[in-house]
C-alpha cells in the first residue's frame, strides 16, 4: 500500500517542495516504510511505500525501465501466476505484466490498486474494477503549458492549484449530492480535480502535452452495466459450490502478507464472522478486533456465539467518543457524512500497533443484497406485482393505519421501526414506478422531495438495463455507494494510521457470480440468502453462525430505543456538522477556492 504524486511536463516546469505542503503529511502517511523519487527532464514522480505484500527489498518505486515508468498503490493478489515467472512481489509483477500486454493485461488482476504507467507515449491512469483505491488527477496551465498531476491524494492537489495560482472551484453539483445523499455520487469537491472512475483508464498522450493541448481519452475495461447482461445461472447447486470456493479463494488471496502477521475486523455477525472463520486458518493470523459498541448497537452476546464455535485471539476495545473529530475528517480529505467515520478510526488505531494488514467484512451487503433498502425495495416490487394500479393508492391508505408492531414483523434489525419511518415508506411505494424516485424518497437527508434538477441527475446515474427494481437498485450501490462511500471511508481511514484494510467480499469474480443470480437474494426472513446458503451446505461456518440477523453498526451520542426506516434526524446532523468540518479543514489548510453559491 503506498501513496504517490507524479509531475508530467514540456520540460521547463518548476516542481515544488513536497515536504512544504501542509497536505504532504497526508500523503506520507499512506507509506511509512520506504521513499523514492525520480527527477527527469518532463517528469517529476514520488512515491512512499508500505510493506505488505512480496519481499520488501525489491519493488522500490518509481520502477523505470527505458520510457517506461510506473507509479503504484496497492495490492495485485495474485501475481505470482503472471507472465509464467516468479516474481518477489506483485509491484515487478504489475510492471512485467504491463510491458508485455500493455493496458489489456489489466483485466488478469485481482486486486485493490490505483497506477499511473507511462509507456513513453501515453500516460495511463488505472484504477480498480470497483473503485477501492481512489486516483485524482488535475491539469495545470503555467505559461500556457499544461502539466498534468496525478495523485493518491485529493487535497495535495488543492494545495498545488493555490500554490501556482490556478483556478480552484468548489463543485456545486458535488455538494448537492452531499447534502443528499451523504457522499458525492461522481467527481470530487472541485471542479477542477478529477477522479478517475472505477474500471477506467484514462490514457493522456505525451505528443498532446507537448503540443500544449492536452487530449484525454476513457477506456472502459470492467463494467457493472455490462456485467448486468448475464443470464441467469440454471445449475444453482453447482453455483453455490462455486460461491463456496470464490469466498474461500477471495479470503486465502488476500490474507497473503510481507512474512506478517494480520488481523481481521470482527463483529460477530455472518460477514465478519465468515472472513474471521476462514481466515483465521491462513498462516500469518494473529488476532481479531472488536468494537464494544454502548446501548442498542451493543453486539456482545453475539460476539460470544462466534466465540463458542472460534475461539480466535480478540482485542475488545471499549468504543469511546472522538476527542478530535476534526483530525478524522481531515484524513478523508473529502466530506463524508456519517458518524461511523469515528468507531472506524477507533479499531484502525488499535489494530496498527500490531499489524499493517486487516480483513474485513464489508461488500457482503452490497454484493448479496443485504442492506434495509434492499429488503424495502423487494418487498415493493412483490407488492407492485400482486396489486394492480388502480388497488395500490386505496391500499396505501390501509397500510397507513396498521399498527407498528406489524412492520416490526418484516424490518430485519434488532431494533425497531418508528411512525415517521412508515410514512416514508409510504411516500416511497406511491413512487416505486418510477425506482429511482422511489430511491430518492428513501434515502434522501431532504426532508421534502427532490426536486426536478436532482431527480434528473440521479436518473441519469440509474442503470437503464432490463433489470428488476431491486437490482438496479443494487447495481446502483455498486457502482457509487461502494466507491463513493463504502470503500473511500476504509481506505482513507486505514492508510490515516498505515493499515492497509482487505476486502474479500469486493473480489470481482464475487460480484459477478452475484450478478448471474439475481433472483436468489432475498426472502420474507433473511437477506443474503446465498451467502447463507453456501456458508450452511459447505460448513464455512459452524453452529447457526450463518443463520444470524443482520445488526445496524450506528453511532449516536445516546441511546435510542428505535431507529428509522429512513435516516435518523442525527444523520442530517451529522452529515452538516461534518461539512462545516471539511470547510474548516480547508481553512486551517490555507486552501483557497471560488465559491459561486456562498457555501
Amino acid at each position: 500500500m503506498c501513496g504517490y504524486i507524479g509531475f508530467f511536463h514540456k520540460g521547463d516546469f518548476s516542481e515544488p517542495n513536497l515536504q512544504s505542503l501542509k497536505t504532504f503529511p497526508f500523503l506520507k502517511r499512506r507509506g511509512p516504510n520506504q521513499e523514492g523519487s525520480l527527477k527527469e527532464k518532463r517528469s517529476f514522480l514520488y512515491h512512499c511505500r508500505l510493506f505488505t505484500l512480496g519481499d520488501s527489498k525489491r519493488g522500490r518505486q518509481p520502477i523505470v525501465e527505458g520510457e517506461r515508468k510506473l507509479l503504484y498503490n496497492g495490492d495485485i493478489y495474485n501475481y505470482e501466476i503472471f507472465d509464467g515467472l516468479n516474481f518477489s512481489n506483485d509491484t515487478e509483477a504489475l510492471f512485467h505484466h504491463l510491458n508485455q500486454k500493455g493496458l489489456d493485461g489489466v483485466k488478469d488482476f485481482n486486486g485493490a490498486y490505483s497506477f499511473v504507467y507511462d509507456d513513453g507515449k501515453h500516460i495511463h491512469l488505472t484504477r480498480d474494477r470497483i473503485g477501492i483505491r481512489s486516483l485524482f488527477f488535475t491539469i495545470l496551465n503555467i505559461d500556457r503549458d499544461p502539466v498534468v498531476v496525478v495523485s493518491t491524494n485529493f487535497l495535495i492537489l488543492a494545495e498545488l492549484r493555490n500554490t501556482y495560482s490556478q483556478t480552484l472551484t468548489l463543485n456545486d453539483d458535488y455538494i448537492r449530492q452531499y447534502k443528499i445523499f451523504r457522499y458525492g455520487l461522481r467527481g470530487s469537491a472541485f471542479t477542477e480535480i478529477f477522479s478517475v472512475s472505477p474500471g477506467k483508464v484514462v490514457q493522456i498522450s505525451w505528443e498532446s502535452i507537448l503540443k500544449g493541448n492536452i487530449q484525454i481519452k476513457e477506456k472502459v475495461y470492467w463494467s457493472l452495466d455490462q456485467l448486468s447482461d448475464y443470464s441467469e445461472h440454471k445449475n444453482y447447486a453447482n453455483s453455490l459450490e462455486e460461491l463456496s470456493f470464490l469466498v474461500k479463494d477471495s479470503i486465502h488471496l488476500r490474507a497473503k502478507t510481507l512474512n506478517q502477521p494480520f488481523g481481521t475486523f470482527l463483529s460477530g455477525g455472518l460477514d465478519s464472522g465468515l472472513i474471521t472463520a476462514l481466515a483465521s486458518q491462513e498462516e500469518g493470523f494473529l488476532k481479531s478486533y472488536y468494537l464494544s459498541m454502548p446501548g442498542e448497537t451493543n453486539e456482545d452476546n453475539r460476539l460470544g456465539r462466534f466465540l463458542n464455535h472460534y475461539p480466535v485471539a480478540i482485542e475488545k476495545i471499549s468504543y469511546s467518543h472522538p476527542s478530535n473529530k476534526e483530525r478524522v475528517i481531515e484524513s478523508l480529505e473529502l466530506p463524508f457524512g456519517d458518524s461511523i467515520i469515528y468507531p472506524i478510526d477507533q479499531l484502525c488505531r488499535t489494530a496498527s500497533r500490531d499489524v499493517n494488514v486487516v480483513l474485513s467484512g464489508e461488500g457482503a451487503d452490497e454484493v448479496f443484497g443485504g442492506y434495509i433498502h434492499h429488503r424495502v425495495f423487494f418487498y415493493a416490487q412483490l407488492f407492485h406485482s400482486i396489486f394492480p394500479a388502480l388497488s395500490r393508492s386505496v391500499i396505501i391508505k390501509l397500510l397507513d393505519n396498521l399498527p407498528l408492531s406489524f412492520w416490526n414483523t418484516f424490518f430485519p434489525y434488532n431494533q425497531s421501526v418508528d411512525q415517521s419511518g412508515i410514512k416514508r415508506f409510504l411516500r416511497f411505494l406511491n413512487k416505486f414506478e418510477t425506482p429511482h424516485h422511489a430511491y430518492a424518497e428513501l434515502v434522501s437527508l431532504s426532508e421534502s422531495s427532490l426536486n426536478e434538477e436532482d431527480l434528473d441527475l440521479l436518473n441519469s446515474y440509474w442503470p437503464n438495463n432490463d433489470l428488476s427494481n431491486l437490482h438496479a437498485l443494487m447495481s446502483f450501490d455498486l457502482k457509487f455507494w461502494s466507491p463513493q462511500y463504502t470503500l473511500y471511508k476504509m481506505d482513507r481511514i486505514g492508510f490515516s494510521h498505515g493499515l492497509d484494510i482487505r476486502v474479500p467480499f469486493f473480489d470481482h469474480r464475487l460480484i459477478e457470480w452475484s450478478l448471474r443470480h439475481k433472483k436468489k437474494f432475498l426472502n420474507f426472513r433473511q437477506n443474503k440468502i446465498p451467502l447463507r446458503q453456501a456458508a450452511k451446505k459447505f460448513g464455512l461456518l459452524h453452529g447457526n453462525l450463518y443463520d444470524e440477523k443482520k445488526f445496524p453498526f450506528r453511532v449516536s451520542e445516546k441511546s435510542a430505543e428505535c431507529v428509522d426506516i429512513s435516516l435518523l434526524e442525527g444523520k442530517r446532523n451529522t452529515s452538516q456538522l461534518h461539512l462545516e468540518l471539511w470547510f474548516d479543514c480547508l481553512k486551517k489548510l490555507g486552501i483557497r477556492y471560488d465559491n459561486t453559491k456562498g457555501q
